[in-house]
């Protein structure tokens, strides 16, 4: 089931910081982006912002201006990257803000959540939950390359770029979605978090 999210940029969603943003922005299976808190780019439309189709997702300075505008969401997602993956004071305050004002919330930056006393004890406090995109699994969880992959018998498109943030996810998302308009089978397999938070149902996250 889709969650309505509140996604935090931190003043930076023109930014590449914000791709993970970007590409919910965009579109996912997972979450509904109902709104993006970023002060920098307040009162304006999310997808207009972002590449000039209009989404009809606003633009709050503050997750208190979201509240005061009756946005009803389920779940705060850190929708940017942060220097080294770090949660920051600030961030770590608007977190816990977001947990007492009822949200879970769910992260993709190299710190984990799950690992701050402060914000688990809020966590706990308010029954909220917690969820670390990038921890990763338990060992029992794993398992070696099987070479399956070579039973498959459908060409495979391989999207490279030479750098982060040059749109190769983006990429394969209108390519997969432009063959489903087709009515041609394809999927889209991830390499990072922000597939994961879309919802595409093959991949894992690479870039832990």
């Amino acid at each position: 089931m889709t969650q309505k999210a509140l996604i935090y940029t931190g003043n930076l969603l023109t930014t590449t910081y914000a791709k993970t943003a970007h590409g919910l922005i965009r579109g996912s299976k997972r979450f509904e982006a109902v709104a993006i808190i970023d002060a920098e780019s307040a009162g304006q439309d999310a997808g207009t912002l972002l590449d000039g189709v209009e989404r009809n997702i606003p633009i709050y300075a503050s997750l208190e201006d979201a509240k005061n505008n009756n946005i009803n969401a389920d779940v705060f997602v850190v929708g940017v990257a942060t220097q080294g993956g770090q949660i920051t004071a600030e961030l770590k305050t608007i977190l816990i803000n977001a947990l007492e004002s009822g949200l879970d919330v769910v992260c993709g930056l190299h710190s984990l959540i799950t690992e701050d006393e402060e914000i688990v004890a809020a966590a706990q406090a308010n029954g909220r939950q917690l969820f670390d995109v990038r921890k990763p699994k338990k060992a029992s969880e794993l398992h070696f390359w099987s070479g399956d992959i070579k039973k498959v018998n459908t060409p495979i498109v391989a999207v490279l770029g030479t750098d982060c943030a040059v749109g190769k996810r983006t990429t394969a998302k209108m390519i997969t979605e432009d063959l489903a308009a087709k009515n041609k089978k394809a999927c889209m397999v991830y390499t990072g978090q922000t597939g994961w938070l879309q919802g595409w149902k093959h991949g894992f996250i690479f870039d832990s």
